[in-house]
Order: C-alpha cells, then sequence, then structure tokens
C-alpha cells in the first residue's frame, strides 16, 4: 500500500495547485445508480472542498450515443468553494461504455493543458470510474493507454480505477489500462457502498494535494465500507480482462481457468485466444471531434480545445502563457 504519510517536504509537500479529474461511467447500466452516484459524487467534492486546499476540480461523464463518443464537461477545472453540489439534473445515465477512448481523450487533454511552465507545481489525480466492461471505443487500444498512463505516472500523476459492481473485473481491466491493485477498488452496486467509495476518493485526494499522502491507494477500511470482497490479495498480478465485446465486435472465445489460492479462479490466456483483438492506431493529426449529440445542452469540443479550456481555468481564467 501507498499510504505512509511524508514530511511535507518540496517534493511531496502541498503543491500550489492540484487537478483533480473525475471521468464517470454515463452509460444506460448506470441508471441503476443514478441517485447513489449523485450523492457520492457530492461527497466526492465536500471532502476536497473542507481540505482547505486549492484543489481544480474538472468532471466530465462518458458514453457512446448515436454513434459517437461524448464526453460532457461538468465543471472544467473549477475552484473546488466554487463547484456546487451535483443535482440529478446533471447526469443522465444513456448509451454505451467506450472506456478506453474516453480514458485516452482526457489524458491527452490534461497532458495538453499543463505542459510548460503552466505545469510546473501541479499535482494531478484522475480518477476512473465505471460499471462495466469496455464495449465501444474505437480509436484507442488497452496497450496505448497502459503506455500512456504509465508515462504520465512518471510525470507523478495518480490514478484510481473504481468499478461498480462488476467484482474481480475491476481489476482485470485496473491491470491492463496499467493502475495498481492499491490504486483499484471493487464496490459494491448499493447506494451506500457508493457514497462511501466516492467519499474516499475525495478523502485521499485532498490528503494528496495537502501533502501528508505520498498516493492516492485505498485503506483496507475504505474497501470494506465500500462493499469490497476480494479474494485475492492487492498485491497479486492479474491478468488482462476478457472483454464482452472485443474490439472488432467477434464473441470471446472460451477461455481455461486456472485456480488461484483460497480457490479463486481467473483466466489464463495469451493474445493467440484473441484472434480478433488488435492494437488501434491513434487517429490522424485531425482534431478528435468529442461533440455531444444535438439534444444536449452543452457545445462541442475537441481535445485541442478542451485542454485550452483547462489551461485558461488553471491560469484563472488568463489565456494560456499569460
Amino acid at each position: 500500500m501507498f499510504r505512509k504519510k511524508s514530511e511535507k517536504t518540496e517534493k511531496n509537500g502541498p503543491a500550489a495547485k492540484t487537478l483533480a479529474t473525475l471521468l464517470l461511467d454515463r452509460s444506460a447500466s448506470m441508471g441503476r445508480l443514478r441517485e447513489s452516484t449523485v450523492s457520492g459524487i457530492n461527497g466526492w467534492l465536500e471532502e476536497q472542498r473542507a481540505s482547505g486546499e486549492d484543489i481544480r476540480v474538472s468532471f466530465l461523464q462518458f458514453d457512446r450515443w448515436r454513434g459517437q463518443t461524448c464526453i460532457e464537461k461538468v465543471h472544467v477545472a473549477r475552484r473546488i468553494a466554487e463547484v456546487p453540489a451535483l443535482t440529478m439534473n446533471d447526469f443522465h445515465p444513456r448509451g454505451d461504455t467506450p472506456l478506453l477512448d474516453a480514458v485516452m481523450d482526457t489524458i491527452l487533454a490534461i497532458r495538453e493543458s499543463l505542459k510548460g511552465p503552466r505545469g510546473d507545481g501541479v499535482k494531478v489525480v484522475v480518477a476512473i470510474q465505471t460499471d462495466g466492461d469496455e464495449n465501444a471505443s474505437t480509436r484507442w487500444s488497452w496497450e496505448a493507454v497502459k503506455a500512456e498512463i504509465a508515462a504520465r505516472e512518471e510525470d507523478g500523476w495518480k490514478f484510481v480505477f473504481m468499478g461498480a459492481g462488476i467484482g474481480e473485473s475491476t481489476y482485470e481491466m485496473g491491470a491492463r489500462m496499467g493502475i495498481s491493485p492499491e490504486n483499484t477498488i471493487a464496490y459494491s452496486a448499493d447506494a451506500v457502498s457508493t457514497r462511501e467509495v466516492f467519499r474516499a476518493t475525495g478523502q485521499n485526494t485532498a490528503l494528496f494535494a495537502s501533502g501528508t499522502l505520498e498516493d492516492v491507494g485505498y485503506t483496507a477500511a475504505q474497501r470494506s465500507a465500500s462493499g469490497e470482497r476480494r479474494a485475492v490479495p492487492a498485491a497479486s498480478p492479474v491478468p488482462p480482462s476478457r472483454p464482452s465485446a472485443p474490439l472488432g465486435g467477434v464473441a470471446s472465445p472460451a477461455l481455461p481457468h486456472q485456480p488461484m489460492g483460497g480457490g479463486y479462479f481467473v483466466p489464463r490466456f495469451t493474445p493467440a485466444d484473441f484472434p480478433s483483438i488488435v492494437p488501434v492506431q491513434a487517429m490522424p493529426p485531425a482534431p478528435l471531434d468529442l461533440s455531444l449529440p444535438e439534444d444536449d445542452e452543452a457545445s462541442p469540443f475537441t481535445v485541442e480545445g478542451f485542454s485550452r479550456m483547462l489551461a485558461e481555468a488553471m491560469n484563472d481564467g488568463k489565456e494560456p502563457g499569460a
């Protein structure tokens, strides 16, 4: 676990700003958790607000709707003290789950916004949430996302991955993206657990922002309160997941299973078991259109445009470089 406290040194001490981003799954299956998720996100905000730290919050929700990946920007690097409570009108689950495309586009936008001096001293936390398997990405592969996350962790970024009601699949997907077991949590899909996991994520983010913690991994107490019941020790490596709808649209083949300690079973396979899964190449240099459908009350934007919005917000409304 990465829970040890540290002295507030120049390296690990409080940064001038912390950018905390929540990327929330808005797919149709999240409808069962709509009310508790709204309540949970408000707990996430409250924990950070109470810290008194200079935390800037971005809240994004994603799905694939009418043939396109949609990433709605509810808040963009907004001062935590100025962020209002979320309401039911802010969260309407509907489409599919383009997890890889949404994660990569979000990371690229944040990375671009913090290029050069404007990223100096900024701590970055990215919390990713879903309640199901990747099933709709068309542009990015697991390998590409994992490589990008590894590169950003080298820069000091912190990532957490939260899976709602999907058990060990949470750890399988987290491992494929390169997110450590310590920073991954499989919470129960009930109202109490949902509220607890978001509150824990906000608390850990605030403590990281203050320099009290070196990372944002979950404690055993937080896992218990979030309804996590895991058979594999947190430090155990987890093999890649078996996607329900792999890229290419071909159903997954039956996989051999091998028991681990405690009688828990996880799949064991090689890339040859998935001939339909091929690395997805990055898009050509053309702008990435992340516009929402016409019936959404939000303006279209690209990764490039979103990164500029982030840069301006982190610079207190001034043009980047000003």
